[in-house]
């Protein structure tokens, strides 16, 4: 295991990720205390089943009622914050 600094971390970061990816463990500390550990992931990630969230879906009830405040006020002004909504407003007021 590797213990680096903040400062050292950011000067050397293509170097230390080179050792995350062989398989070595990076401690990065701020003023002398651990804020970060870096490991190379254990296992890779699974898709989604998207059958069984699908199905999961069709037993949930309809919703009813008025969709969140906040919910409407992203879909009127057209959410640039990541959301993929194109739903038109008028739909949840």
């Amino acid at each position: 295991m590797i213990t680096v600094n903040l400062a050292q971390a950011k000067a050397r970061l293509s170097e230390i990720l080179d050792k995350v990816e062989a398989g070595e463990e990076v401690i990065i500390t701020r003023h002398g205390r651990p804020v970060a550990h870096l490991q190379h992931p254990s296992q890779a990630r699974r898709p989604l089943p998207l059958d069984e969230l699908a199905a999961f879906r069709a037993t949930m009830p309809a919703f009813a009622g008025r969709a969140p405040i906040w919910f409407a006020r992203c879909v009127t002004r057209g959410c640039d914050g990541g959301c993929s909504i194109s739903t038109p407003a008028s739909w949840f007021l």
